[in-house]
């Protein structure tokens, strides 16, 4: 006998019990979807409170920081500010918008102002900019001296391509330059004193003093000793003073580079011959388009250190040559070296390093300070490599 007619008989039983379960089912859906939908809108609800919490957090810092930040447009206009910009600017929020950031701003040195010339074009490219040291002329001819880095804005979407902050450093240039004047004046006035006594100290020397015994030649050579290293001194501290007022122009002339260079050596060699130092140089660039005496302290400088750091029957190395369009200047020594956790500071003012001091009591740590300086003022660079017991090698750059 066959059971499945039986099976799918029509009961109205089951009909009922399967028609309610079918209902409770969709009510329960409907009751699932609604909550959702209500749990949904709380979230969005939260959401839209919390970003817009967010944004107002957002703009009340943005307004109130004492920092000056700028948005900027895609070619660098400016569309909003806050209210430390406004008084940086010395003009009203809506005299503001609109005006191109890159119109007020300049460079206070040759290699700044070069930067300065290609800010727009390392703006539209997305590309960071962190801390340039720049000047910021106002429409009233105010000058402020700013550090400006620039934030791209990575979001298509917005109108925006970048974030500008400007740090005032007026303050701190105002202070180095009186400091600067006041080494400058100070330096002069030492000049007069220390040029009596090393007058003195040869008159007692002369034959015309009359017999020094040997601890009276003795005593003079020390101060004739001391007067060296105290003209030396200032006139470390007036090239700095000079060069940071700019009171030292480049004055571009065309020079022999071997001649010049070997002027420079004969002041030096005595002290490298005292200390067995064998100097080989290979200048393989015949003239050079420079002020000679920005390139004067480049080149002294860099070897009378090598000098003083490279011990007994060391090795220093001077080339010179041209590559792309630019003189390279190279001096290498394998004398003690930088220590890798001093390395950044090696061109601050009156910085030495800690294996310097012990190897050489004497130094004003003006030096590659002064160099650098000199560098920047003749548009070019200088960079080096170092290893502390192995040696240093300095690379300048300057253009051609």
């Amino acid at each position: 006998m066959d059971p499945s007619p039986a099976l799918f008989s029509y009961d109205p039983f089951w009909f009922v019990i399967l028609t309610l379960f079918s209902l409770i089912l969709c009510i329960l859906t409907v009751i699932l979807i609604v909550r959702a939908r209500s749990v949904a809108a709380i979230l969005a609800e939260r959401s839209l409170a919390d970003l817009l919490s967010s944004r107002e957090l957002f703009y009340t810092l943005y307004r109130n920081s004492p920092v000056p930040y700028l948005l900027l447009l895609k070619g660098g206009e400016i569309s909003l500010v806050n209210d430390a910009a406004v008084r940086l600017f010395g003009m009203t929020n809506e005299e503001l918008r609109g005006k191109t950031l890159f119109d007020f701003l300049t460079g206070d040195e040759p290699a700044a102002e070069q930067q300065v010339e290609i800010l727009p074009s390392k703006f539209r490219q997305g590309a960071p900019i962190n801390n340039l040291d720049c000047k910021l002329v106002r429409t009233d001819g105010q000058t402020r001296y700013i550090l400006l880095s620039l934030f791209p804005v990575e979001d298509k979407s917005n109108p925006h391509r970048g974030l500008a902050a400007l740090v005032d450093i007026t303050k701190q240039k105002e202070v180095d330059k009186a400091k600067t004047e006041f080494v400058s004046l100070a330096s002069h006035q030492l000049r007069t004193p220390l040029a009596s006594m090393r007058w003195n100290a040869e008159l007692l020397a002369s034959p015309k003093s009359g017999t020094l015994n040997e601890v009276q030649q003795g005593y003079v050579m020390k101060i004739e000793r001391a007067v060296e290293r105290m003209n030396a001194l200032i006139g470390d501290f007036l090239n700095m003073s000079r060069l940071e007022l700019g009171m030292l122009q480049a004055e571009p002339t065309r020079i022999v580079l071997r001649d010049f260079i070997a002027e420079i050596l004969r002041e030096l060699e005595v002290s490298a011959e005292e200390k067995h130092i064998d100097l080989s140089v290979d200048v393989d660039l015949t003239h050079i388009t420079a002020d000679p005496n920005l390139l004067h302290h480049i080149v002294a400088n860099l070897i009378s250190n090598a000098v003083k750091y490279t011990p007994e029957e060391g090795t220093i190395r001077l080339r010179a040559y041209e590559h792309d369009g630019a003189a390279i200047i190279e001096v290498s020594d394998n004398g003690v070296g930088i220590p890798e956790a001093e390395q950044d500071k090696l061109f601050d003012k009156f910085f030495r390093a800690s294996n310097a001091k012990t190897t050489a009591a004497e130094g004003t740590g003006l030096g590659l300070y002064i160099v650098k300086l000199a560098a920047e003022r003749l548009g070019g660079t200088i960079s080096f490599a170092s290893k502390e017991g192995l040696g240093t090698a300095f690379t300048v750059r300057l253009p051609q």
